[in-house]
């Protein structure tokens, strides 16, 4: 009798625990969700940075080539419902063609005194911090989520094994 009632706490608790790890993953969904709307805000207003540099850059089109085509690539992978942490490399190329074109920017004088640009700029990075903020919580998140999943299925072998 007392060994049935170890059996079904013991799988009781294993059962809590994997609903734990199940509901800290569906957290972690809505954490990437976020993330990927975040991204998205910011990548839209590159579009104003395009238009709003057009005739200051020379080579404009050049300076944003690089760019249009990391973000061709992101669409295609939004597509193709790539998980998340596969679009992060993308996101990353995008966040360092993104640092290139400003440092263009910001060697035009006439483009920087614009007010249009300083606007456009702000919001950006504004965006971009947040991003990162929220980027930093996701990582510590995910790293106790794979912490976390490992137990759950050494538990779930476990019980197999028997």
């Amino acid at each position: 009798m007392i060994y049935w009632i170890i059996i079904f706490v013991v799988l009781s608790l294993i059962i809590v625990y994997s609903i734990f790890v199940i509901n800290y993953r569906l957290r972690l969904n809505n954490a990437e969700d976020i993330l990927k709307n975040n991204f998205k805000k910011r990548n839209y207003k590159m579009v104003s940075l395009f238009y709003a540099s057009k005739n200051f850059l020379n080579k404009h089109n050049e300076v944003f080539e690089e760019y249009i085509n990391l973000t061709q690539k992101d669409f295609s992978e939004t597509s193709l419902n790539f998980v998340f942490e596969n679009k992060l490399d993308t996101y990353k190329k995008i966040h360092y063609e993104i640092n290139f074109i400003f440092k263009i920017c910001e060697a035009n004088t006439k483009l920087k005194d614009t007010w249009k640009y300083n606007y456009i700029k702000e919001e950006i990075l504004k965006e971009s911090a947040v991003i990162w903020k929220k980027y930093e919580i996701y990582k510590k998140s995910l790293a106790k989520y794979e912490f976390h999943h490992k137990i759950s299925k050494f538990f779930l072998v476990w019980l197999f094994l028997r």
